[in-house]
Order: structure tokens, then C-alpha cells, then sequence
């Protein structure tokens, strides 16, 4: 999570023109991902959070980033598949030679 979206406490649902993905902002920002000095810093240097929690935050990145791998590898097979299809145009558009 950015630090703009933290201040302004808005977050947008626009998407993100850098990313080719067409996820959009609200899918990666459904679980805050925080550095622990940060975590710490936004707690107001209290003691962690009880282990639950903390194991609780780190299942919800795990089905995150399980998420974000099952996009990517759609996309890889979309591009493999395609990549087939290309060659299989270029050899049956091919010109036949005599023999």
C-alpha cells in the first residue's frame, strides 16, 4: 500500500497504465503489505500483534501472491498459445517447393 493512499485513506479503483495485467488497484491492495518497522511505526511502537494476527497477515499475502501467480500463468499460456498459432501460419503459408 502506497503511502498517498495511507494519508489520504481513499483508495481508487482505477487501473494502473504501467501494468499489462489489467489488474486493477483494489485487487492488489486487498491485503496491506507492511515492512515491520513500518507495521510497528503505524502501531505507535507498541508491541507486535499477537502471533494470530500475525499468522493471519501472512496467509492473506500467501493467497495473494497465489492469486497473482495463477494470473501470470494464464498469460504465459495465452502467449504460448499464440506463439503456436504464429508458427503454424508460417509454415503452411510456406511455398510449396516442386519436386
Amino acid at each position: 500500500m502506497s503511502l498517498r493512499l495511507l494519508r489520504s485513506g481513499r483508495s481508487s479503483n482505477r487501473r494502473t497504465k504501467c501494468r499489462s495485467d489489467a489488474s486493477t488497484h483494489s485487487d492488489r491492495s486487498l491485503c496491506n503489505t507492511l515492512h515491520p518497522r513500518r507495521f510497528q511505526m503505524l502501531n505507535g511502537g507498541k508491541e507486535p500483534s499477537s502471533t494470530e494476527e500475525l499468522l493471519k497477515l501472512v496467509l492473506a499475502q500467501g493467497e495473494v501472491i497465489r492469486r497473482q501467480l495463477r494470473k501470470l500463468r494464464v498469460i504465459h499460456n495465452l502467449m504460448h498459445t499464440e506463439q503456436g498459432r504464429v508458427e503454424d501460419l508460417k509454415t503452411s503459408q510456406a511455398p510449396i517447393q516442386a519436386g
